[in-house]
């Protein structure tokens, strides 16, 4: 079973200020944290980027990995999904966000054991977390065909999926530090208390 990482690098930073994948943290690319923690689970690395973007700086961030540019730009997350499983050689994708510099092999190492003959093997902590996901390419592009789904969360509920969540999500994660997003400079510094031993558990999810 051939497998495809996906990073999903194309939004605004409006929060950030800066371009946010491209994003010092403890000295690499928060895009190149992410693409790491894929590497090992993964025969290719995918980098969705918006229409509008250089691709330069992305590939300089993680020399390995094809480049995949939206065509609008103006769909959100839904078209970076799209577009990515479209380029995927990969019988299965692995997609993760490009702001989660504390991402873990294990998750996903933990969503592929769950996967079995489901479409998408899909976390669960607080809230259905879609972008930190894996999904089967062809069962996707098949459901993106239908016009109404216009959100990663609304893949997902018309795919069959299979949740990783309460213990099951411990075990792989159990600081769940996997689950720490960076959207502002100011949490930066969250994410490094986090990394550290004993940590408590990230909180806060944002629905896609």
């Amino acid at each position: 079973m051939t497998r495809t990482g996906l990073i999903l690098a194309g939004g605004s930073s409006r929060r950030f200020g800066e371009p946010k994948p491209l994003a010092r943290f403890e000295g690499r690319p928060m895009l190149r944290w992410v693409a790491d923690a894929l590497a090992s689970r993964c025969d290719e690395i995918l980098l969705s980027i918006r229409a509008t973007d250089e691709a330069w700086p992305f590939q300089e961030a993680v020399p390995a990995a094809r480049v995949v540019r939206d065509a609008t730009g103006d769909r959100g997350p839904i078209e970076g999904l799209e577009r990515g499983f479209a380029a995927a050689r990969g019988e299965v994708v692995l997609v993760a966000p490009c702001d989660a510099p504390l991402l873990r092999p294990a998750l996903y190492g933990g969503l592929l054991a769950s996967l079995g003959a489901h479409e998408a093997a899909v976390p669960r902590h607080e809230a259905m977390d879609p972008v930190r996901a894996v999904y089967r390419r062809e069962a996707a592009l098949r459901a993106l065909r239908d016009p109404g789904i216009v959100s990663p969360s609304a893949l997902v509920d018309h795919l069959d999926a299979v949740f990783l969540e309460g213990d099951a999500l411990r075990a792989v994660d159990p600081g769940l530090a996997s689950f720490m997003d960076v959207n502002r400079p100011e949490d930066l510094e969250p994410a490094r208390r986090l990394a550290r031993p004993g940590a408590p558990a990230a909180s806060g999810r944002r629905r896609y």
